[in-house]
């Protein structure tokens, strides 16, 4: 049976969610300090952390004239979700993901990637903390946007 991008979008947010809670668990353990946060909060972050990390993978895999078929299908599925903060959120983590970036994006996909996961978890911080992260939070940030997008790399494939 042959899994349609169709087919792949519906299924995408119950694995995202999946994904945020074992997330929590994951980085509690090398961060404790997550546990002083809200849970909640955390799931809904990492839930639009994770849609954005997928939906840049489908981004990086189809011409945007073969994305944007699927952009309507997406945002139902997102609005299903969350009526009211989930298309809000994720067009606030994109504007932060890429305010964050340099004006010369680097030509090697490990750069590109790492400099994106940076931003994204810095964007799930800062809604976290609700002002900038306290101290120096880069590691943990790269921890929680490589997480999102190591767990949907091969989403579309």
């Amino acid at each position: 049976m042959t899994n349609t991008i169709e087919d792949k979008i519906r299924s995408l947010l119950p694995a995202i969610r999946a994904s945020a809670v074992a997330s929590y668990s994951t980085l509690r353990k090398r961060y404790p300090d997550l546990s002083r946060l809200d849970l909640d909060s955390w799931d809904f972050l990492m839930t639009v952390a994770g849609l954005y990390a997928a939906i840049t993978r489908l981004r990086a895999k189809l011409e945007p004239e073969h994305t944007r078929p699927y952009i309507p299908l997406l945002e139902a599925e997102i609005s299903a979700w969350d009526r009211l903060n989930g298309l809000r959120a994720l067009a606030d983590c994109d504007g932060f993901v890429n305010r964050g970036l340099p004006d010369e994006v680097p030509d090697s996909r490990q750069e590109r990637e790492a400099l994106l996961s940076y931003a994204l978890g810095m964007w799930v911080l800062w809604n976290l903390y609700q002002c900038q992260p306290p101290g120096d939070q880069r590691e943990l940030a790269q921890a929680i946007g490589g997480l999102m997008f190591l767990s949907f790399a091969d989403w579309w494939d």
